[in-house]
């Protein structure tokens, strides 16, 4: 607030200013979960019933209130608000993340571990290690990550939480892969994928899925990462997420072109090009049409190959990549993984 509002708050306090502050953390942690849960909604989808009308809305409402949210989060434990001090930071992971707010990330992270292993709940503090992981994995600090997750992991699985745990296991396995324990990670999606398929929560399972085909391709295991790739891009068919089913085609054509499957990988990042400029993600398009020139030129198809890598130096340029459109020019390495 104000400077000069908040001094004459702070000299008249009144006699409800605690059950004022309870309405406004209550008021916080709804909103935010509506919030998060309209960012969560897969396009095409129902959304959930609540106050945003739409994920711009509500990006809308974050940004605003993104400080305050944050200051909310970390006075709730000494403010006595149980539910805020647990829940809030959950519900701004995901704002948090898009934004690379990864030091308030972790700050709230670390406050809900707190509020949640004081008041002894062992669910809540499993949710927050998973989360204090994900953050931990996102600032490059990987051996606090796995140690994080590993603790989320078996928190999760002593509350009998299956759904938690399969979330640990798949955040674990993308921390494992970062240190170069390619196999390690490759189980950890596995066992993931295994409970979200016994679940039955195929938007979850595909993830999963995913994961473990850039594990295995990291480890060298090429027509296994081919396998596991192709069963993604059926599952994403299914669940209807156009960003995430142009994701696995992208990664399925790397993999071909790696085992030598050239013009399979060229179909591959033909539909991955698609389905980039159907979502209007231009940074995922230029990845792929810079790989589709890639796999064309393996293939003996140099013409199309440079009109492709080509095609991917002015998309690059339009968004500002100036090492994108390097490697573009020079149609030299993978374009990368897509987010």
């Amino acid at each position: 607030m104000h400077d000069l509002l908040a001094d004459h708050a702070a000299a008249h306090p009144h006699r409800d200013r605690g059950r004022a502050l309870a309405r406004l953390l209550d008021h916080y942690t709804d909103t935010a979960g509506a919030a998060d849960a309209r960012l969560r909604a897969l396009p095409g989808r129902q959304a959930p019933d609540g106050p945003f009308a739409s994920r711009e809305e509500a990006l809308a409402w974050l940004d605003r209130e993104g400080d305050a949210l944050v200051a909310a989060a970390l006075a709730a434990p000494a403010l006595g608000h149980a539910r805020a001090a647990v829940a809030l930071p959950g519900h701004l992971a995901r704002y948090l993340y898009h934004g690379r707010r990864f030091g308030d990330w972790e700050k709230v992270a670390r406050s809900a571990l707190a509020a949640a292993h004081a008041a002894g709940d062992r669910a809540a503090e499993a949710a927050a290690w998973n989360n204090l992981g994900a953050v931990l994995q996102q600032a490059r600090r990987y051996a606090e990550a796995v140690a994080a997750l590993t603790r989320a992991r078996d928190l999760h699985r002593q509350t009998d939480d299956p759904h938690g745990e399969a979330g640990a296991w798949n955040n674990l396995g993308l921390a494992l892969r970062e240190t170069g324990r390619f196999d390690e990670a490759a189980d950890a999606h596995t066992r993931a994928r295994r409970i979200f398929h016994r679940l039955e929560d195929p938007s979850s399972e595909v993830g999963s899925w995913r994961n473990l085909g850039l594990a295995l391709r990291e480890a060298g295991r090429f027509e296994e990462a081919a396998a596991a790739l192709a069963r993604a891009c059926g599952l994403y068919r299914q669940t209807g997420d156009m960003h995430g089913k142009a994701a696995a085609w992208h990664d399925l054509g790397v993999v071909l072109r790696r085992a030598g499957r050239v013009e399979e990988a060229v179909d591959a990042h033909t539909r991955a090009c698609g389905l980039y400029r159907q979502t209007g993600d231009m940074h995922g398009e230029a990845g792929s049409w810079r790989n589709l020139g890639l796999a064309l030129r393996e293939a003996g198809r140099f013409e199309e190959a440079a009109a492709a890598l080509a095609h991917a130096c002015g998309l690059y340029r339009q968004t500002g990549e100036g090492h994108g459109e390097a490697g573009a020019r020079s149609g030299s390495g993978d374009a990368g993984d897509p987010a």
